[in-house]
């Protein structure tokens, strides 16, 4: 679904792999700062996850960054049990 979403732009992303993916988001994120927009993923039901790996690819997600600014901001909310995994 989100290489779908990333066509549906128009502009076509640069590569069908996840790298082509990757640098779609990062060109997507830069777009919505430049026009003054903030960015926010909201995940909810936190506590639910289970794979130490859906942790890492967020941690990947907030490295786009511009030397004076974070071109996305992440909101984990969940049980306390979450807490546990973070």
């Amino acid at each position: 679904m989100p290489a779908r979403g990333a066509a549906s732009t128009g502009r076509g992303s640069r590569g069908a792999g996840p790298g082509g993916l990757v640098h779609r988001i990062g060109e997507l994120l830069y777009d919505h700062h430049t026009a003054g927009k903030s960015t926010i993923v909201v995940i909810d039901q936190g506590q639910l996850l289970v794979q130490p790996a859906f942790f890492e690819e967020m941690h990947l997600l907030l490295n786009f960054q511009l030397n004076d600014a974070f071109l996305v901001t992440l909101l984990l909310v969940g049980q306390t049990a979450l807490a546990d995994k973070l």
